[in-house]
């Protein structure tokens, strides 16, 4: 597996979706019917309207053999002529499309409004890891992704230069401030819990426990249970500040663990400076 490895089937499932929406039951473009010759030809250029970086050039073809699929005939020839992951400027040509106008009209929202969302994305990512270049850091995602558009989400983060974190629910364990409450604490839950997930997802290489409170002795148990133990802060970003304090090399090292913030960090917060600057 690539590390960008497009996901095909959910693009495909996705654009389904969306001609269906756009096309309604009959695949009808109206307008386009109305007005274009059914015989006529077309070339057009799919163009970065401003900087950023590339995600979802593979979907031109999927929207298209989409539409043809509806509508019959021959699918319009691509020309994809920057790579996914690429960084762009403003003009750049993107891809090159010709074929039957009416095909091309019927594809261009569904296309566009796709790769729009894929490559903001994958420049928000590139940002990111841009400014932690150098700092032993990684830039990863969560679950919180739109519905149904996972899988292509997490693929623009790697083209933006980012990590996938876990994917979902079933492929690793994340245990929160939730499940210690719950429970009623982390200790004789997690020996029960630990084993059974690594039986269960033994091909993930190790289960990954999360401990978001402040308690430092919390990373140690996780490891002394068989976890891999991440020390994770979930709190207002201008407390941040003492996370390293909190979990040192030597425990790091001691206790496979790694530092690991979730969510809610802006560039403009004291952490990010901290670390960039280091």
């Amino acid at each position: 597996m690539t590390a960008l490895d497009f996901p095909t089937e959910a693009a495909r499932r996705l654009v389904a979706t969306a001609l269906d929406e756009d096309l309604g039951p009959d695949g009808l473009d109206v307008t386009s019917t109305a007005t274009i010759p059914g015989d006529q030809q077309a070339t057009g250029h799919v163009v970065a309207r401003e900087a950023g970086v590339l995600a979802g050039a593979p979907v031109i073809d999927i929207v298209l053999a989409g539409v043809a699929e509806r509508t019959g005939g021959r699918p319009p020839a691509v020309d994809v002529r920057v790579a996914d992951g690429t960084r762009l400027q403003a003009g750049d040509v993107i891809a090159v499309v010709a074929g039957a106008t009416q095909q091309v009209l019927m594809a261009e929202r569904t296309l566009l409004n796709i790769m729009s969302r894929l490559s903001g994305v994958a420049t928000h990512t590139r940002r990111w890891a841009d400014a932690l270049a150098g700092t032993g850091c990684t830039v990863l995602d969560t679950r919180k992704t739109t519905p149904g558009l996972r899988a292509l989400e997490k693929y623009a983060v790697r083209a933006g230069g980012g990590g996938n974190h876990r994917f979902g629910l079933d492929d690793a364990m994340l245990i929160k401030d939730n499940h210690i409450a719950l429970a009623g604490g982390i200790r004789d839950r997690q020996r029960l819990a630990v084993p059974r997930a690594a039986a269960a997802l033994a091909f993930l290489g190790g289960v990954i426990g999360y401990e978001r409170d402040r308690h430092r002795r919390r990373p140690q148990r996780a490891g002394q249970l068989g976890a891999r133990p991440a020390r994770a802060a979930d709190q207002n970003p201008p407390g941040l500040d003492p996370l390293d304090a909190r979990l040192d090399a030597a425990d790091a090292r001691r206790h496979g663990a790694f530092a690991d913030d979730l969510g809610g960090v802006e560039m403009r917060h004291q952490i990010v400076k901290q670390v960039t600057a280091r």
